[in-house]
């Protein structure tokens, strides 16, 4: 079974350089219709941010960002909230330095669920480096060579309007 988590896994994560990430965003038909164009374009990786809407709401528009993200094969994570990632079955779960650790999210969102952190500098680096997570989002201050077979993100765009 660890073979199979690790193939899906990798699955989710090779070759995928092109994280966006999205926040608020205030005419949902328009940046629907900019995020399409953007993942035609090569946006593979996209995090969605549910913490600026009531979670219906975040739900509501969390399925027609993994809808978009499943036609153009990119990854879907969300930021911090796991009860939104599991009932939207997303790709995976972006956590900050002091949220919940690994193990425990597995426990809710399965084995196959891809865990990232966000650091903010080299020791919040060094400990996600030496922890369980399998991506790490930089905020663009080291390179993005995989350390510790784990995948680095550190050119991140942002959408927000």
């Amino acid at each position: 079974m660890d073979k199979f988590n690790k193939l899906c896994k990798e699955l989710k994560l090779n070759n995928k350089n092109n994280y966006l990430v999205i926040n608020k965003i205030n005419n949902e038909d328009a940046f629907l219709d900019g995020l399409a164009s953007s993942l035609n374009n090569g946006t593979d990786f996209v995090e969605f941010n549910p913490t600026f809407y009531p979670t219906q709401q975040a739900i509501l528009l969390g399925r027609k960002i993994q809808q978009l993200c499943k036609e153009f094969d990119a990854t879907f994570v969300i930021t911090e909230r796991a009860d939104i990632a599991y009932t939207l079955d997303a790709d995976g779960i972006l956590l900050t330095i002091n949220s919940f650790i690994p193990s425990q999210v597995k426990e809710i969102l399965g084995q196959n669920t891809l865990i990232g952190i966000t650091c903010a500098n080299n020791k919040d680096l060094d400990f996600a480096l030496r922890t369980e997570y399998d991506f790490i989002k930089t905020l663009n201050f080291v390179n993005t060579l995989p350390q510790n077979g784990k995948k680095i993100f550190s050119r991140v765009f942002e959408i927000c309007n």
